[in-house]
């Protein structure tokens, strides 16, 4: 048990500077290490480790039983779609800063199966509040919502300053049209 508990703080103290190489041990994305993402860990005891599924940018990446597309922009990759995870519909006049909250775009109800059905579901993916952003599983494993830093790094390989990239506010000008599909 001892030897448990010093090889728990070694990896946590390691993994603390090699996030980005590897899935842990933030595992659920909150940015602090807590009681769940140990408890996570713990259920590995004993067996193989998961690493983070290696693919190509370019291939498909399927999460939650849909391919999402993905494409390179500069050094990053990216999906090329908006994200779909719904497990739940919320009520389209609540709102929360607490709660995570789940919207498909112009959908009035709460099934989840006719609000994926929709034309806006297919089309634009879900809308998110901050909370249902930070929830766990909304990503696949090894991948996770983009940071302010990485947003910047896509607008500056799209054409914008490094010092417009780094303002606070609306910034860029043509940086979303130049993502945008030429079809659909």
């Amino acid at each position: 048990m001892r030897f448990l508990f010093i090889f728990l703080l070694c990896f946590f103290s390691l993994s603390l500077t090699a996030q980005d190489d590897c899935q842990g041990p933030d595992f659920n994305n909150d940015g602090t290490i807590g009681a769940a993402d140990i408890i996570v860990f713990l259920t590995y005891y004993g067996d193989e480790w998961p690493l983070a599924p290696d693919i190509s940018c370019g291939e498909t990446l399927v999460h939650q039983d849909y391919a999402y597309q993905t494409v390179q922009i500069g050094d990053q990759c990216w999906f090329a779609e908006n994200c779909r995870y719904l497990p739940y519909v919320s009520n389209p006049t609540d709102e929360s800063a607490t709660e995570p909250y789940y919207y498909v775009y112009d959908y009035e109800g709460t099934d989840v199966e006719a609000a994926v059905a929709t034309p806006n579901y297919e089309t634009y993916g879900v809308l998110y509040n901050w909370s249902a952003v930070i929830t766990e599983g909304i990503c696949p494993s090894g991948w996770h919502v983009p940071t302010d830093v990485e947003w910047q790094a896509l607008e500056i390989s799209l054409g914008m300053s490094e010092s417009e990239a780094a303002s606070t506010g609306w910034r860029g000008t043509d940086e979303g049209y130049q993502m945008k599909s030429a079809s659909g």
